[in-house]
């Protein structure tokens, strides 16, 4: 059953709905779904659109700036609710819808330009989180920290803390390999590596190849198919082709995972 979220009601029945909900859960924020133009049934796309925005304003008047308003975009470039809205959630479905096999080197440069977009027209604080789907043969876990996923997953989360003011990341299970819920995960060791707050936004070294300095350390990723080298005051570090790196600062150089 579809909302009648056309019904010129519905923005200011959406508001107090969040109000009261926020209140009683103390909640910072809502997230979205189908945040997006493209609507089955053969709804038309510009009703679609006031819509969304007539819902996000409704929101945002009613919240005040600091609650937080996340949208489901998936792939989309869609800036007409930024001025609204402060987070995006990229779900980044394969196609085929199926497929379970590595993004194309397109798609991944697709993705990094995804989250420069929408960090250059969010509201702040500008939240980006990132789901990419792995490389599927099996489920387990076994499977999910594979060499191959683990490569991935470092370089989507290098992606994710690189490019945006603040990136989340979830290496997720492809919604399709299982009919028993969506966003199964494993939790890799080096997500709980600590290098302290960034001291530095994205310094691009070269097409697809760019890091973030923090207070103890640095990251770094290339998305590119040849290795790199990148030379720095405290040493040269040496960076494969499709890889994410968490580099922590040491008195003679760095010690990268």
């Amino acid at each position: 059953m579809w909302l009648d979220y056309f019904h010129p009601r519905f923005p200011n029945y959406f508001s107090n709905l969040t109000h009261q909900r926020s209140k009683k859960f103390g909640a910072d924020g809502l997230m979205i779904d189908w945040w997006h133009n493209n609507h089955p049934g053969g709804v038309d796309k510009n009703s679609v659109a006031q819509a969304r925005r007539s819902i996000a304003a409704a929101v945002r008047e009613k919240m005040g700036d600091e609650f937080i308003i996340l949208a489901n975009v998936n792939w989309r470039k869609d800036k007409s609710t930024h001025d609204l809205i402060n987070g995006v959630f990229l779900e980044l479905y394969k196609t085929p819808y199926h497929r379970q096999n590595a993004y194309t080197l397109s798609e991944i440069e697709e993705i990094e330009q995804l989250i420069e977009f929408h960090n250059a027209y969010l509201m702040e604080p500008k939240l980006i989180a990132l789901e990419p789907w792995r490389i599927t043969k099996e489920i387990s876990d076994d499977d999910r920290n594979s060499e191959e996923n683990r490569k991935y997953a470092k370089l989507f989360a290098a992606m994710a803390t690189v490019i945006p003011k603040n990136g989340y990341i979830l290496y997720a299970d492809g919604n399709p390999d299982t009919p028993k819920g969506d966003h199964a995960h494993f939790f890799y060791d080096f997500y709980n590596i600590d290098l302290g707050k960034p001291t530095s936004s994205m310094t691009k070294i070269d097409d697809g190849i760019a890091y973030k300095m923090f207070e103890h350390g640095l990251i770094i990723y290339n998305r590119t198919n040849r290795p790199a080298k990148v030379k720095f005051e405290k040493g040269e570090i040496e960076i494969g082709a499709l890889e994410g790196l968490i580099c922590e600062e040491l008195t003679l150089g760095w010690n990268c995972t």
